[in-house]
């Protein structure tokens, strides 16, 4: 792939690639498209990360498919909505979990049913039978209820895996290896005693999926609303502000 000097384009970097708080970065030409040039700078940097890893679980590891029933729990992030209109999108029956700060926008975005988790019951509410369930929160909890919630077959998705704690917590080495061990003994435990599938879930580049997401989003299919923008100058700021959670969607980093 080419580009003229001066293209607009979107890329992911930070993990295999460093940089994002930058002017300037390298990035192969495989790891960039410049498919969303019709949104603003802003907007467009809010797109990828969230909707590719709600992509990634739902299309690539659940393989979901028109008229199921999908769960998402904690709708009001930036990847729990951007999961919703995946669903909604594909023609699935969506139903989530969300604080009452974010009931209006999900429900406009397609949703069919839209539980506060902070008065409601979420068990007795959304009744249960989903054919997925994508868990963005990924507590005891949360795990727990999403796999009540599945019909036999069904699959529940975590983005909320061990394998980067262990990994931090006791190096590559150990880490992985321990991750491994716990996934699949999650995997075989809720197979037998649920008959479902479990599945970490992380968000990865991946060409096909960029492409559907930025279709859908011409089409008016997709949005991730960004909450505030910060000038480079207050990266310190804007990271604070997200770590204190005052701040509930998107944060972008403008260049000056």
């Amino acid at each position: 792939m080419s580009f003229h000097i001066w293209t607009t384009f979107a890329t992911h970097i930070g993990s295999d690639i460093s940089g994002e708080v930058s002017h300037w970065s390298v990035s192969p030409s495989l790891s960039v498209d410049r498919s969303l040039l019709h949104c603003i700078p802003a907007e467009a940097s809010a797109i990828p990360f969230a909707a590719l890893t709600a992509w990634r679980a739902l299309k690539s590891t659940a393989r979901i498919a028109e008229g199921q029933r999908i769960l998402i729990v904690g709708g009001g992030g930036a990847v729990g909505f951007a999961a919703i209109q995946l669903c909604v999108a594909t023609g699935c029956h969506v139903s989530t979990t969300c604080g009452s700060q974010s009931l209006a926008r999900i429900l406009a975005a397609g949703a069919e049913q839209a539980v506060d988790y902070t008065s409601e019951d979420i068990e007795s509410t959304l009744k249960g039978n989903f054919d997925a369930v994508l868990d963005t929160i990924g507590v005891p909890d949360t795990e727990r209820v999403g796999i009540n919630l599945l019909k036999r077959g069904g699959h529940y998705m975590t983005l909320q895996g061990e394998a980067a704690s262990l990994s931090d917590r006791y190096g590559l080495a150990v880490g992985l290896p321990a991750a491994t061990a716990m996934l699949l003994k999650k995997q075989l435990q809720y197979r037998f005693s649920h008959g479902i599938e479990y599945s970490w879930t992380y968000m990865r580049a991946d060409s096909e999926g960029l492409y559907e997401i930025c279709k859908l989003s011409e089409a008016g299919k997709l949005k991730i609303p960004v909450e505030k923008t910060f000038p480079i100058t207050q990266v310190r700021e804007a990271h604070e502000a997200k770590d204190n959670r005052q701040i509930p969607g998107k944060v972008v980093l403008e260049l000056d």
